[in-house]
């Protein structure tokens, strides 16, 4: 890998990261900030970045896209570059080393600046919902409700809670009705008069 310019100086921000890690099964987005202080026109031409496991940097995990850039970054000037990587969903769970590096040249060398180079743990996929924990849920919420039924039986009260919660099912069942049938008249009386035609009752 050509080594880097001293007359660059980059920055970076990550848009979708959390805390903890990189979420995985998600396309992930890296704002770079690349300011040229030389005297030379650089041209920005690639970013590209490396997935390897954590102590063994021979040991490639994953090659992630290539994005060609070919800007020409003037003397004093700056300049900003979204790069999009994904990480595979397989891979949470682990550990890994990852790798960021911009490629640019001028009229005689090529270099390299490696922007961001951590040890970072890579998370289930958002919006997943981890199985052991809804089990757990489920658990507790059958033992909540076998507990309240034990209880009920053995304090008499069993059939007096079943009479409730009949009747609550029944107020519930008659206000949806009601809002129902007054939705439907509020829809006749709005469109009365235009050429909509409700449709008739079936007897």
């Amino acid at each position: 890998m050509p080594e880097a310019n001293d007359d660059v100086d980059t920055t970076y921000f990550f848009r979708d990261t959390i805390q903890s890690g990189f979420p995985s099964g998600k396309d992930i987005q890296v704002l770079l900030g690349f300011r040229n202080t030389g005297e030379a026109s650089l041209t920005v031409t690639h970013i590209a970045g490396t997935l390897r496991a954590p102590g063994l940097g021979t040991f490639y995990v994953a090659n992630f896209t290539k994005r060609v850039i070919e800007v020409v970054v003037e003397p004093g000037k700056e300049a900003s570059f979204l790069y999009i990587f994904f990480i595979e969903s397989q891979l949470a769970g682990h550990d890994f080393n990852i790798e960021f590096s911009v490629f640019y040249q001028d009229s005689a060398e090529q270099y390299s600046t490696t922007f961001f180079n951590s040890t970072i743990q890579v998370l289930e996929p958002v919006g997943v919902i981890d199985t052991q924990v809804l089990f757990m849920c489920l658990a507790l919420l059958c033992g909540f409700i076998f507990a309240t039924y034990m209880s009920l039986q053995a304090s008499g009260m069993f059939p007096t809670a079943k009479i409730f919660v009949k009747k609550a099912l029944s107020t519930i069942v008659n206000r949806n009705t009601a809002a129902g049938s007054f939705n439907h008249y509020r829809v006749n009386e709005w469109l009365k008069g235009t050429a909509w035609n409700p449709p008739s009752k079936r007897k």
